[in-house]
């Protein structure tokens, strides 16, 4: 199930967040050594039959970080400012999805059973988005808009691909689900 970022208490700073990592990373060479490749450190499977390390159309980096914490990239200082400012942020990263390239389906957490309700939600805006093939899916909802806030429980598989010629940049907020209002 998605959830609308309106339903946030801190909505319109999440959405400062985005405007703020848009303007502190023009492409991803600003940050490009900050950014992990997945592949490298994280040898958990997927949802698929094939295992992330043995895929040849994966190139998909990504750089953690706390905004709360000692931050020891001055490049993201504006947006951990606000970060810091709003409810249950937990961790943040930027995303790049290289060109030609997709993420598997998966979960977060392969130690929790599929579909089980986390304490946080995934926030995902893209925030340098190419002209072309790209995407999200989540569950059974296929999200083509990646410049609008994506909001979902990270145990629900979900899997995001871009065959474009160019790099796509996101944001990616862990924020606790009890700051969201209940949705009706």
């Amino acid at each position: 199930m998605l959830h609308d970022i309106k339903s946030y208490v801190d909505h319109n700073k999440f959405l400062q967040a985005v405007e703020a990592a848009k303007t502190a990373i023009p492409n991803k060479f600003c940050i490009v050594e900050h950014l992990a490749d997945v592949t490298e450190y994280d040898d958990s499977p997927d949802l698929t039959e094939i295992h992330p390390k043995d895929r040849d159309n994966i190139d998909f980096r990504i750089c953690i970080f706390y905004p709360d914490k000692d931050n020891k990239i001055p490049r993201l200082k504006p947006v951990c400012d606000i970060l810091e400012s709003m409810q249950g942020v937990e961790r943040a990263a930027i995303i790049n999805i290289g060109p030609k390239s997709i993420m598997p389906k998966h979960i977060d957490d392969m130690e929790r059973p599929l579909y089980e309700e986390t304490p946080f939600y995934n926030v995902f805006t893209g925030f340098h988005i190419p002209q072309g093939e790209l995407g999200v899916k989540v569950g059974e909802d296929i999200i083509a808009d990646v410049s609008k806030p994506i909001v979902f429980n990270a145990q629900i598989p979900h899997e995001a691909w871009n065959q474009t010629s160019q790099d796509w940049l996101s944001l990616l907020i862990y924020i606790n689900n009890d700051t969201f209002k209940k949705e009706q």
